[in-house]
């Protein structure tokens, strides 16, 4: 069994994923999550924010959600019981990704409805 640390892969499998403060998915949690990144991220507030400084804090507020999928994702890996697939294209188009982000994760309609409020 490998080891991480001093405890085995076993262990640290039994551990709690990381859970964000920041990765609610209420209408609350996302505008809190969001004026957070603006604060702490962009070292902004609302009075000085710019539009730029509004699309980065919600850019990060879409790779908190991401994140934590991920991490979690990949505690799952470690199981024993678990078998991966991958898939490679020769092809890699970025596109419009923080809406694909937002669409994906089930948060367009609610980040859209908080801008619309603060517009």
């Amino acid at each position: 069994m490998k080891k991480t640390e001093g405890k085995t892969l076993a262990a640290a499998i039994d551990q709690p994923v990381c859970e964000g403060v920041r990765t609610g998915d209420s209408p609350e949690a996302l505008r809190k999550a969001f004026l957070e990144n603006l604060c702490f991220a962009q070292g902004k507030f609302q009075g000085i924010a710019t539009i730029n400084d509004y699309y980065c804090a919600l850019a990060y507020t879409v790779r908190d959600h991401l994140l934590e999928r991920w991490v979690r994702a990949v505690h799952d890996w470690f199981r024993p019981d678990v078998r991966g697939v991958a898939y490679l294209s020769a092809e890699y188009l970025l596109g419009p990704q923080l809406e694909n982000n937002l669409i994906n994760l089930g948060l367009r309609a609610p980040v859209r409805k908080r801008l619309m409020a603060w517009a």
